[in-house]
């Protein structure tokens, strides 16, 4: 609201307030400091102000008599809102503006019929794209099937330099697009899009059947109209869906994509040495984020046609005594996790889903070729030094099976916890792939009384009547290892930083295991040792790196940085793969 005083009304101070007077009667307002402030605010009153610039340097008490007051006096026709005529004037010019409509001549039809009855005077249709057209027009509606993406981008490009507003919409047989002038780029939204929705964009040719055409024009005629009046529903950074059989309009979020080198004309290569040493520094030294920060912004990446990640639910997952939650990604790959409550399962869910999807949204074309496998840049974390290693290790995608998350991938609120996860991920492998059957000394269950998180757990399973082991296995790697044992059958084997960390994840791990609806098969044998448990003692993430080291593997660290939306939903995301030596 920009209020403003009629021209028409006039004040004066009086003995006890300030009196109005105006064409349309009088007002008297009484108080001991009331005529001060008229005498200061109604220079104010001009329409070029807002209320919230009237009264947000104001104390409560004083924003609450000056609202009050404007309220009052725009009741009684003193005064009147400015943005209205405004509005006016803006719906005037989409009434008496030249409208040009681009697309095929069937739709085109409709949308001109749409334009002229919501009261646009003269509308110029075009089946081939025109760039003087555009010179001569007001505002643009371009319609158009996938094959014309290219020309779309041009008109939004142009339309942009010309300033003029526009919609545009995707339409097939069954379904169409609709995007604004804020809205993710055509190259984004295609390549977002789910494989299903784009192959029946793709060949369900022609538009929709009349009424639902006919539907479809008058919102494209409604959404521009609001546009040029810049009125709620004109302009979006949403895409909408249009269904042509519901008739029903949904509203999706669509995060940018990367700009393959086929789009641009930089003649971009791959990825320096000196630039991805300076992207590792950024990434080392991003402050961490809070859980909250992580979870808002990966609202962001969920949407069931657009989304990183399509779907994330509980859906008829056994909810007791853990949580469970499930996240599909774009690359129809299923991750899962669980928790103690349901924010700590969506936490964990949602994190595995966005690493999976950065190892699954690889750009062949940025990376390193010549005589052999294609390479990425990775930072050894033995030394710290970049060096090129073979990037189906980080990328399976690139390889045979296009849809296998690598151990490794890994995702952080922070680079410490990045690394931490993906080491750890395979130091577990590790130990799992030495001797076998696996041999570690029995933990001793009295010690796990003085964390309430693992009592509660064991308490939990042995009053279900399950018999319950922990082994210690870190000897042979010197990382805090244990494996959990279920009526004699290993489910689980659990690296962590401390050896409480573990056994508590262990014990949580076999509580799953008993709630899961699917069978849990032993992973390997375990052979407990005689002996008197001794815990392994808390390590750091050098120390875990220099465990590796010590049986033969160098652990390189390469981010998924393939995805230019990923940074905006996490601080740190990518592989730790191993090369040998």
């Amino acid at each position: 609201m920009r209020p403003r005083l009629r021209d028409d009304v006039y004040f004066a101070p009086v003995s006890d307030g300030v009196a109005w007077l105006s064409g349309s009667g009088s007002l008297k307002l009484s108080g001991a400091s009331i005529a001060t402030v008229v005498e200061r605010l109604a220079p104010l009153l001009d329409g070029r102000n807002t209320l919230e610039d009237l009264t947000s340097s104001l104390s409560a008490e004083h924003r609450e008599m000056v609202t009050n007051l404007i309220t009052l006096l725009v009741e009684r026709g003193m005064a009147d809102d400015a943005d209205h005529d405004r509005a006016r004037v803006r719906i005037d010019r989409y009434r008496t503006g030249r409208a040009l409509v681009i697309g095929p001549r069937e739709t085109t039809g409709e949308c001109v019929r749409a334009l002229l009855r919501s009261g646009v005077r003269e509308v110029v249709p075009t089946c081939e794209f025109d760039p003087d057209l555009l010179n001569e027009a007001d505002f643009v509606l371009h319609v158009f099937g996938h094959a014309d993406i290219p020309s779309a981008c041009r008109t939004t490009r142009l339309a942009h330099d010309l300033g003029l507003p526009f919609i545009h919409a995707l339409v097939s047989e069954n379904h169409a697009l609709i995007r604004f002038p804020s809205g993710s780029d055509w190259a984004s939204v295609w390549r977002r899009l789910r494989p299903t929705d784009a192959e029946a964009l793709r060949t369900a040719s022609g538009p929709p059947a009349p009424p639902a055409l006919q539907v479809l024009a008058n919102h494209l005629a409604f959404r521009l109209s609001c546009q040029v009046a810049r009125l709620p529903g004109g302009d979006d950074d949403q895409i909408l869906w249009f269904d042509a059989h519901t008739l029903a309009v949904s509203r999706h979020h669509v995060l940018p994509a990367a700009v393959l080198p086929a789009d641009r004309s930089d003649g971009a290569e791959p990825e320096s040495r000196e630039a991805f040493r300076r992207s590792i520094r950024r990434l080392q030294h991003v402050p961490r984020w809070s859980a909250e920060d992580f979870s808002l912004r990966v609202v962001r990446a969920i949407d069931a046609r657009f989304g990183l990640i399509r779907l994330l639910d509980e859906g008829d997952l056994e909810q007791v005594p853990l949580r469970r939650s499930r996240a599909v990604v774009a690359h129809d790959v299923t991750v899962s996790s669980y928790g103690r409550d349901f924010a700590t399962a969506r936490h964990r869910t949602a994190m595995r889903a966005v690493a999976a999807h950065g190892a699954l949204a690889v750009d062949p074309q940025r990376l390193h070729h010549g005589g052999g496998p294609p390479r990425r840049w990775g930072l050894r974390l033995t030394d710290g030094e970049p060096c090129l290693v073979d990037a189906r290790e980080a990328h399976p995608v690139l390889g045979s099976d296009g849809r296998l998350v690598p151990v490794g991938a890994t995702a952080g609120l922070d680079w410490e916890q990045a690394m931490t996860t993906g080491l750890l991920a395979h130091v577990r492998r590790a130990v799992l792939a030495g001797a076998s059957p696996l041999s570690g000394t029995r933990v001793d269950l009295d010690a796990v009384n003085g964390d309430h998180v693992s009592a509660g757990h064991l308490r939990l399973l042995t009053a279900a009547g399950y018999e319950v082991g922990l082994v210690d296995l870190g000897d042979s790697i010197r990382v805090p290892t244990v494996t959990g044992v279920l009526d004699g059958r290993v489910v689980e084997v659990v690296s962590r930083l401390s050896v409480a960390e573990a056994l508590r994840d262990a014990l949580e791990a076999l509580v799953y295991a008993a709630q899961a609806e699917e069978p849990v098969s032993a992973l390997t044998e375990v052979r407990p040792r005689h002996g008197v448990w001794r815990p392994q003692v808390d390590v750091t993430v050098s120390d875990v790196v220099e465990a590796l080291q010590r049986i033969g593997l160098t652990p390189v660290f390469v981010p998924y940085d393939h995805d230019p939306a990923l940074e905006r939903i996490v601080p740190c995301i990518g592989g730790v793969v191993m090369t040998h030596g």
